[in-house]
C-alpha cells in the first residue's frame, strides 16, 4: 500500500521510488494502491492483483 503515512518525508518518499525502480528493471511488475484505493474500490483491486498475475503466468 503507498500512502503518504509512510512517506513522513522526502527521503522517504526517494527511497521507496528508487526500490521500486529497483524491481521494476528486472521485470517485477509492481502495483501500488492507496488506502483510499483499498477503501473504496476493494473488488477492483483484486481485479488489477488478479490480472498481473495473470500476465506473470502466461
Amino acid at each position: 500500500m503507498d500512502g503518504w503515512a509512510r512517506h513522513v518525508d522526502a527521503r522517504r518518499f526517494g527511497t521507496d521510488r528508487r526500490k521500486g525502480n529497483a524491481l521494476v528493471g528486472p521485470g517485477w511488475t509492481l502495483l501500488r494502491f492507496t488506502w483510499h484505493d483499498l477503501a473504496a474500490a476493494p473488488e477492483r483491486v483484486l481485479s488489477e492483483i488478479r490480472a498481473a498475475v495473470a500476465r506473470a503466468a502466461a
